[in-house]
């Protein structure tokens, strides 16, 4: 299957599912296809070298599942709590016919959840959590070198600056902010920490 083809059947999966269980707010095609996928590819240039990442708060596969549709070689673990959503991902996954890709159904701030899962050179999430909660749990899943990365909204600086102590505390650094705009026009935000060296 082409990727086009890939993308056009996790469409028709995501708002089949959508019908019954809550996936995204979005129900025309044309927005998903920008505000969920074109978003999510936007992380493609920084991911594409990694060996493992790890998608917490997964939700309907945004950005973990996009991502392993354009980089097969990646090894993709989709974490998330919700049990109907979970049972998405792997319907998702069995029938796009992904291979190295594992939806995981727990709470990614649970430390079963960490030990089973292990650790990953990306760990990344879309707007699940505010920065000050998300990066105490990503940084337990972060292999040595490896790279947190946040997406978010162009209004992140206040997450930012409540998320000083955070930062802190587990000793990251925001190494890069990269700001890009939708074919829609709407802006978004992704931002970097790695581990103090």
């Amino acid at each position: 299957m082409s990727t086009n083809k890939i993308f056009d059947e996790y469409l028709k999966l995501l708002l089949k599912w959508n019908q019954k269980i809550n996936l995204t707010s979005l129900t025309d095609p044309k927005e998903i296809r920008v505000k969920h996928f074109e978003d999510c590819l936007s992380l493609v240039p920084f991911v594409k070298n990694a060996k493992r990442v790890i998608d917490l708060g997964s939700g309907a596969g945004l950005p973990g599942l996009v991502l392993k549709i354009v980089c097969p070689q990646l090894d993709v673990v989709l974490v998330e709590a919700t049990g109907k959503k979970v049972s998405f991902l792997t319907t998702a996954i069995a029938t796009l016919g992904l291979q190295g890709i594992n939806a995981v159904q727990g709470r990614a701030e649970s430390p079963e959840v960490q030990k089973s899962i292990g650790t990953a050179d990306i760990i990344l999430s879309r707007a699940t959590w505010s920065v000050a909660d998300f990066l105490p749990i990503a940084s337990s899943y972060l292999a040595e070198g490896g790279v947190i990365i946040a997406m978010k909204g162009p209004l992140a600086e206040k997450e930012i600056k409540e998320a000083q102590k955070t930062v802190i505390q587990h000793q990251l650094i925001l190494k890069k902010e990269h700001f890009y705009t939708l074919s829609s026009g709407e802006k978004r935000k992704l931002l970097f920490w790695k581990m103090m060296t």
